[in-house]
């Protein structure tokens, strides 16, 4: 931001702003750029996107950040928007930038966004699995 030409402005809640031109992002691999002309007071911080296992999430230019998914979420693909439901066979029991893991061997999910390793079903009698992140 230019000193002379744009107006104060409050720090984004995605960066660490020091009071200089100098600005770092608070969650690491998160791409902000300078648009010049986004804002009313002048140049203004745009969040552009988050890396893996993070959404990008803007309601104003003070309130950009990039924020970890949910319980049975993930975001495993660069660069990162919105986190999407855990595919099926897959689970997630925690908040934050981790991904899915899969269901263990002998166990099934057909439905997407697992939030524990409870929601992959048995195998029924006599029957198995021949790999992890089975979905029937």
């Amino acid at each position: 931001l230019e000193p002379n030409s744009d107006s104060c402005q409050d720090c984004p809640s995605g960066l660490i702003c020091n009071g200089t031109a100098g600005v770092r992002p608070r969650t690491p691999g998160a791409i902000w750029t300078v648009c010049e002309d986004c804002s009313p007071t002048g140049a203004a911080y745009v969040l552009e996107s988050c890396p893996v296992g993070y959404q990008r999430k803007v309601e104003l230019f003070d309130f950009q950040r990039c924020e970890g998914c949910g319980l049975g979420q993930e975001c495993a693909v660069e660069p990162c928007l919105a986190c999407a439901p855990c595919a099926p066979g897959m689970f997630k029991p925690t908040e934050g930038p981790a991904l899915c893991s899969p269901c263990p061997l002998n166990t099934h999910r057909a439905e997407p966004g697992a939030t524990s390793v409870a929601d992959c079903l048995r195998c029924a009698d006599r029957s198995f699995t021949l790999a992890e992140a089975s979905t029937a």
